[in-house]
């Protein structure tokens, strides 16, 4: 089958102009289909500061209020979705940003209460349109994705973007030899928390899980590797966490069963 390539770019690199031009110059040579998911919860961070609106999280993943959401869908389906897109376009790379309300792409649910926290405006994925990504990428080089989508209700929501470049990979193995790739400014994942120079070139789920029981990760880590496993255990062919400086390659920690 084709390869088609999902790469998630989120971290630090999304605030740091220099850093972001690397990454995207890096990823417009990568030969083939490509979907490119982002996230922007720094940049978000910095207008909800300026908004005097308080930043909750609960275990890496944020509490989406009324507020909160008018910020995050500017800031990550218009700003820095269409910043993305210029850039790739100057770079010759045919590119459409959109998010999941865009074409029926991504259609998603209001997460229910779990442990008796409410996430607020935070979604659930309930499905993903196949057909229009494989329309879409007939006619383009790569699709960029924000993750924002919608319920059957039109209301709004606030996706996680690891989830969503997760799903996406999960509901493509019948169509490509999907790889899936998570960028940001690290190597990988850590195997000391206060050591960046030793990393975990393999982990399989039983030592991933493992290590979060004995709280070796955790924090912001903990939803990119939930994702890894769930895409592994689903047939995707490669799940790397990696350095945005190595997009497209074979390195960092690759994820196993």
């Amino acid at each position: 089958m084709e390869t088609i390539k999902i790469i998630k770019i989120g971290g630090h690199v999304i605030d740091d102009a220099k850093a972001m031009d690397e990454f995207l110059y890096k990823f417009s040579l990568i030969s083939g289909k490509k979907i490119l998911v982002h996230g922007g919860g720094k940049v978000a961070d910095g207008y909800l500061d300026k908004l005097n609106i308080t930043i909750q999280r609960v275990n890496g993943r944020r509490i989406t209020d009324q507020s909160t959401l008018d910020v995050v869908v500017s800031t990550y389906s218009g700003l820095i979705n269409k910043s993305i897109v210029a850039k790739l376009q100057s770079l010759k790379c045919n590119a459409m940003g959109i998010s999941g309300c865009d074409g029926g792409l991504i259609q998603a649910v209001k997460r229910p209460l779990k442990d008796s926290i409410d996430y607020g405006f935070v979604g659930d994925i309930k499905s993903i349109n196949t057909d229009f990504i494989k329309n879409m990428l007939s006619h383009l080089d790569v699709l960029v994705v924000a993750p924002i989508a919608s319920d059957s209700e039109g209301q709004l929501l606030n996706i996680n973007a690891d989830t969503i470049a997760a799903q996406l990979a999960v509901y493509l193995v019948n169509d490509f030899c999907v790889q899936l790739h998570y960028c940001f400014e690290l190597d990988g994942v850590f195997k000391n928390i206060s050591d960046d120079k030793t990393i975990f070139q393999q982990l399989d789920i039983l030592t991933i899980q493992e290590n979060i029981q004995n709280g070796n990760f955790s924090g912001g880590i903990l939803p990119k590797l939930e994702n890894c496993m769930f895409a592994v255990n689903s047939r995707v062919k490669l799940v790397q966490i990696c350095n945005y400086k190595k997009v497209g390659e074979v390195w960092g920690t690759q994820i196993s069963l």
